[in-house]
């Protein structure tokens, strides 16, 4: 009688470490994912470029890591006019960018003596170089559409 009692004792002292075994990796394996997602809306969240577009006023649109637009701005009453019918959040960068230059063309604040200037901030300089080439082709290709003879230049700071 001893012996079943004794063996029953090691076998629930069994149950239990692997319970407990089981109870460890679950918590780190939660551990580890919620350190994944906390990155992962982090960096959805933090921005990592600024694109600055200005004539006057200037509008400020942040993206994050994955080119899309986190905020935006104006950066007085005719900025915010211009930024008040668009929905750019979750847009890309340079959809971002050619909606705010639509935006001012149909408040008509694109004129020949007009330079709109386009400063781009952080990010790294193989997509900044990307982002430089696309936008320069759609705001060609916008300008030429819509018979705007607007200059602009792309600096990247």
């Amino acid at each position: 009688m001893y012996t079943s009692r004794h063996n029953i004792e090691e076998g629930i002292v069994e149950i239990k470490d692997i319970i407990k075994k089981k109870l460890i990796a679950i918590i780190i394996l939660g551990v580890i994912m919620g350190v994944a997602f906390g990155t992962m809306l982090w960096s959805i969240n933090s921005p990592k470029y600024i694109v600055e577009i200005s004539i006057n006023p200037k509008i400020e649109l942040k993206g994050n890591v994955h080119g899309r637009i986190i905020e935006f701005k104006g950066s007085d009453e005719l900025g915010d006019e211009i930024l008040r019918d668009l929905s750019l959040k979750g847009e890309g960068i340079e959809d971002g960018v050619i909606l705010v230059v639509e935006s001012m063309k149909d408040l008509n604040l694109l004129e020949q003596n007009n330079e709109l200037t386009i400063n781009i901030t952080g990010g790294s300089e193989s997509r900044n170089e990307e982002l430089i080439l696309n936008l320069k082709g759609r705001l060609d290709d916008f300008l030429l559409r819509e018979g705007i003879e607007t200059t602009y230049k792309i600096n990247r700071l």
